[in-house]
């Protein structure tokens, strides 16, 4: 390197860092050069060349153009680097401290435009406390960020953030016409939202039948693809905005645990998202952009979940009683292949390995489970003698021992009073200013639908929910005729049984050898079946 003895006419290089937060907030990196080529001017120094990290924070040390200029520094190509503050070069004292020390070790000092430029005792202990200001500055603006948005979501109950759900486009703030950040519904993407909701209630399609769906109906995606993923599928599924309701604060920005990206470079170190609990989310009540209805969201919601459990990736091997059989300890009994045989094993012993066992129930081999189940299934709904002795007695409990339901009304009852009273202080907030007509009219309307859900649940129990007699006789010699000759369709169509069984049965527990089952056949309103033990 050509050392000059003089302060004038040095080579320098120019190091400029900018946000993408301070980008949003206005703040350019061309003004920073403009700056410091003005202060190289005054100063009679020779800029040699430039760095430039846009859109990268100061809390990473990696950075493309810082690490190019410390490369580029042991190749003689300037003595010094101009810099106009140190929270430009790093937000984090440690890191500072590194840079400073490498270049100052490759015969390269720093230059900061806003400090003096000596290299004494007492100028480095100057840097180095700006550097601390500089990173509990970091931390502060980040707390205060955190805690702004948190206010806007709990107390004012806003839309935080810009990226709207697909179905709805994001209005941003108006200062002039005192409107806030709002969400309205795209008609266009809606139509898809109704349609894909409407075919997983109706038709029961799975994530992967509605990706088809989209691409043969050629339904891009927001940002022009053509291939729909199952995981932004899933997550349109079970989005409650679409019912009115959306949150804040239900993930946290995480670390990968793999990172798919091997670059060098990554502007987040935390660029995975973790779901928090749900105790953690903050509900923000948006009833005007409501698309889906309530019941057909949450009857989705029951049917992704059950693809969840009987989803073919769950196992290699056939199990007929896939997701169905329990344990007598609560954990499900599972496919799992022994010596190249189906068997069904308590998952609690399976995911308890090597660790002692905590259940030793025994396993069961695949095909005598699944024939067992079977046969005694068929043969009982083929009996209507068989089912009409049941629901009877089912009729017979509910008439013995009615405290229950009659609980339930009450309770419900109950909540219904809750509700007119909320009504009525909600009511009494807007009449004397404390509230707004808008604020008001959303909160009247939550307060409508959750009176009408409430209505339809006690409108449920107090009609009679046993079939009168001669209707249940009609509908179950109907049921026994049309079952005979869907049996024997099933029985050479191992795929069709498995879902014939998944309507029928709700939950299976296996104690020692002895295996109950409960099964719901749809027979208006759904009266129990009843228990079919069954040895094998």
């Amino acid at each position: 390197m050509n050392q000059n003895s003089g302060q004038n006419n040095i080579q320098v290089a120019i190091y400029t860092r900018v946000s993408t937060e301070e980008q949003r907030e206005g703040q350019n990196i061309d003004s920073q050069i403009h700056e410091l080529k003005k202060y190289a001017q005054e100063k009679d120094y020779v800029v040699a060349k430039e760095y430039k990290d846009e859109g990268w924070s100061g809390g990473l040390l990696a950075r493309p153009a810082l690490d190019e200029l410390r490369d580029d520094a042991s190749k003689c190509l300037f003595e010094a680097v101009l810099i106009n503050d140190v929270d430009r070069l790093a937000r984090e004292v440690a890191h500072l401290g590194v840079v400073k020390k490498d270049l100052e070790n490759k015969g390269v000092r720093i230059i900061f435009r806003k400090l003096p430029s000596g290299n004494s005792p007492t100028d480095n202990l100057m840097i180095n406390m700006l550097g601390s200001f500089a990173e509990f500055e970091r931390e502060v603006i980040a707390d205060r960020t955190r805690r702004g948005r948190r206010y806007k979501a709990e107390v004012r109950k806003l839309i935080v953030g810009h990226t709207p759900p697909y179905g709805f486009d994001y209005i941003k703030k108006d200062k002039d016409k005192g409107s806030e950040g709002r969400y309205e519904i795209n008609e266009k993407e809606a139509r898809v939202v109704r349609k894909m909701f409407e075919l997983v209630d109706t038709n029961h399609f799975t994530a992967h039948d509605l990706s088809r769906w989209l691409l043969d109906n050629k339904i891009i995606t927001r940002k022009g693809g053509k291939k729909w993923s199952v995981s932004s599928i899933c997550r349109i599924l079970r989005r409650t905005d679409y019912i009115g309701l959306a949150h804040y604060n239900k993930s946290q920005a995480v670390e990968p645990v793999k990172v798919r990206n091997e670059s060098k470079y990554r502007k987040q170190k935390k660029s995975s998202r973790k779901l928090r609990a749900r105790t953690e989310w903050i509900p923000i009540p948006i009833p005007q952009c409501k698309i889906i209805e309530g019941d057909r969201f949450y009857h989705v919601q029951e049917i992704l979940n059950k693809n969840k459990v009987f989803s073919k990736r769950n196992g290699k091997n056939s199990y007929l009683l896939s997701g169905l059989i329990y344990c007598l300890c609560g954990s499900r009994y599972a496919g799992e292949p022994q010596h190249g045989k189906p068997f069904y094993r308590c998952r609690n012993r399976i995911s308890n390995f090597p660790l002692p066992k905590t259940c030793h129930n025994g396993s069961i081999l695949g095909k005598t489970l699944d024939d067992v189940v079977w046969n005694t299934v068929s043969n009982a709904l083929q009996n209507s003698t068989l089912l009409r002795q049941q629901v009877e007695s089912l009729r017979e409990h509910y008439k013995n021992k009615p405290s229950k339901i009659e609980g339930e009304i009450k309770h419900l009852e109950n909540q219904l009073g809750t509700v007119e009273k909320e009504e009525n202080r909600l009511f009494e907030a807007y009449k004397v200013g404390l509230i707004t007509i808008v604020k008001y009219k959303d909160e009247i309307e939550i307060i409508g639908n959750k009176r009408a859900q409430l209505k339809k649940e006690l409108s449920a129990l107090q009609s009679d929910n046993i079939m009168p007699r001669q209707l249940l006789r009609k509908s179950l010699i109907y049921h026994s005729k049309i079952l005979k000759h869907s049996l024997k369709f099933l029985e050479g169509n191992p795929e069709e049984k498995k879902k014939f069984l998944r309507n029928l049965i709700r939950r299976g527990v296996i104690n020692n050898r002895e295996l109950e089952l409960d099964c719901a056949l749809a027979v208006v309103n759904e009266p129990k079946v009843g228990i079919v033990s069954q040895q094998y």
